[in-house]
């Protein structure tokens, strides 16, 4: 799935979020955590286990006092299908969904991709020392 419009974070998701139609005429709606929110949704785990939230930084914390467990770049962990990775300091830039780890590349899914145009949903990868990579969270499945 795409924005309706390049760049202009008009997309079902942000409706979703704020149970309106938004676009950025209307002021800033960037919605990679707001996906991530959506996907728990669907299946069920939202505010038990993911919260909800359009903020990255609120959303790893949020995780982080849901039990989940947190790995910075550079610990060593590999991160695991199901694991939510931050990018940017204090993991406050962007969030996406692991989908697996092959060697020293994680394979994710993120939403509000701004390599799509217009920006989208997206399978992506980078090196697990990319620069802007600040970790990984673990949800607490069991919860």
């Amino acid at each position: 799935m795409k924005e309706r419009s390049a760049g202009s974070d008009d997309i079902s998701y942000n409706d979703w979020f704020y149970e309106r139609r938004v676009d950025n005429s209307q002021g800033f709606y960037p919605w990679c955590a707001t996906f991530i929110a959506w996907c728990a949704d669907k299946t069920g785990i939202l505010d038990s286990v993911i919260p909800r939230t359009e903020n990255t930084t609120a959303m790893k914390n949020g995780l982080i006092s849901r039990g989940g467990r947190q790995h910075l770049k550079g610990s060593g962990y590999k991160p695991v299908h199901g694991d939510i990775l931050f990018f940017g300091s204090n993991a406050g830039q962007h969030v996406g969904i692991v989908d697996y780890t092959a060697g020293n590349t994680v394979y994710y899914i993120d939403g509000n991709n701004t390599t799509t145009s217009p920006h989208g949903v997206k399978s992506s990868k980078c090196s697990l020392s990319y620069g802007s990579l600040w970790g990984f969270v673990m949800p607490n499945y069991q919860r």
